[in-house]
């Protein structure tokens, strides 16, 4: 798992190692996993192609919107796909599968302690007043 892997595909030697490790990842059946803000962040076509499959939430930005169906291999000028992206609600993304199909999933977390576990956000004043 690469978290902030905008910071490692940035520079040469992280772009030609995170290559290495997709291409040599898939011939030992294992997975590396890109975790972004962005899909602007894995600009390398060769990078691209061999990401298997490919998750992108709620987005607001016209542009990263745009950017983002590209990489799904989507119209990007297509409002109602870009409608799709823009309207996600919480838990929700955009999934392509191996075989390319696309569709919204709804995330499941199979407890609640998973779902504070996995929660990045800031607490809430209320939240903090309690603890």
């Amino acid at each position: 798992d690469l978290d902030e892997a905008w910071a490692f595909l940035n520079v040469a030697q992280g772009e030609t190692l995170s290559n290495k490790l997709v291409r040599a990842g898939r011939a030992m059946n294992a997975g590396v996993y890109f975790v972004t803000q962005s899909s602007g962040d894995v600009s390398k076509e060769s990078l691209k192609n061999n990401i298997g499959l490919k998750f992108a939430f709620l987005s607001t930005d016209t542009n990263e919107i745009k950017q983002t169906l590209e990489f799904f291999g989507l119209d990007s000028e297509d409002e109602n796909n870009q409608k799709r992206l823009r309207d996600l609600e919480n838990g929700q993304c955009l999934m392509q599968d191996l075989y390319g199909r696309v569709g919204v999933v709804q995330i499941h977390p199979v407890f609640v302690e998973l779902l504070h576990a996995f929660d990045t956000r800031p607490p809430i004043k209320s939240e903090v007043d309690l603890e």
